[in-house]
């Protein structure tokens, strides 16, 4: 393995030294050219067709990655819920407790502080120092409820702003996934409408089947007037070289006689 890459490691020093020895300083725009050129060459062979196939599948994959984030978002409603929930847990509870406090104060307070007879309440009757302790209780409980109800405010708050952030980036990913979707739709419609333009314009000027056909038909037909025209000059010239085995002279008075008689007629008419 060491020897293959001490091979490779070789090769390559060999490559840049030959570079450098043919084009100097600049090997490095040469390369950066060649580089360009055939990353170019590599796209136009690819064609239109794979670069849509591509936005279709990265499509694909934003609709997956959609359905993730629009379960995160349905986590947030949740866990939204979960602590609204505890939140009226808390509130009936310190309801419940701010009725007994001022119930329990009453009783406490007409009983002389517990100095006079014992503390009745509720049906129950109880000494100064139970209902001391009681109140007591109460009031440490509605404390530390009023301070969680506090912080259940804040964190709701903060929920509901999270969540309403999440839902417009995915109300704004589906609208624009969608808006998405239409532009790969028009693209492959006016790509289609390309082909069928190109395929109509390659008729047109000659460069597909009808085109060849057109041009044999044109050749054909001007070889036959070429082959028309070698056949009448060969007619003349076969009237004009033939033999008659008449005298010039009997042709000349032929040729006379012929025309008097047409004079002739024209005069008796």
């Amino acid at each position: 393995m060491f020897a293959s890459f001490k091979t490779l490691l070789c090769v390559l020093v060999g490559l840049v030294a030959t570079g450098y020895f043919v084009f100097g300083t600049e090997m490095v725009p040469y390369t950066k050219t060649a580089v360009k050129s055939v990353r170019g060459s590599v796209k136009e062979a690819i064609g239109t067709d794979f670069d849509l196939d591509r936005a279709s599948m990265e499509l694909d994959e934003s609709q997956v990655e959609l359905q993730e984030f629009r379960k995160k978002v349905a986590e947030l409603e949740v866990d939204l819920e979960d602590q609204e929930s505890r939140m009226r847990v808390t509130q009936e509870e310190i309801e419940s407790l701010e009725a007994e406090v001022g119930g329990l104060t009453t009783a406490y307070e007409n009983s002389g502080y517990g100095a006079v007879n014992d503390v009745r309440w509720k049906g129950l009757q109880l000494t100064a120092k139970q209902a001391e302790n009681r109140l007591n209780s109460c009031l440490q409980r509605l404390e530390y409820l009023g301070n969680h109800n506090e912080i259940l405010v804040k964190v709701i708050a903060e929920r509901k702003e999270t969540l309403n952030t999440a839902e417009q980036v995915l109300n704004q990913g589906v609208n624009r996934r969608e808006e998405l979707a239409l532009l790969l739709e028009s693209c492959r419609f006016e790509l289609e409408c390309d082909k069928i333009m190109g395929s109509s314009l390659d008729f047109e000027y000659a460069s597909g089947s009808l085109g060849e056909a057109e041009q044999i038909l044109s050749q054909a037909s001007k070889n036959s007037r070429v082959n028309k025209k070698v056949r009448e000059g060969n007619k003349v010239d076969f009237v004009l070289n033939r033999s008659t085995g008449v005298s010039g002279a009997e042709l000349v008075k032929k040729a006379r006689s012929r025309n008097g008689s047409r004079v002739v007629s024209i005069n008796e008419r």
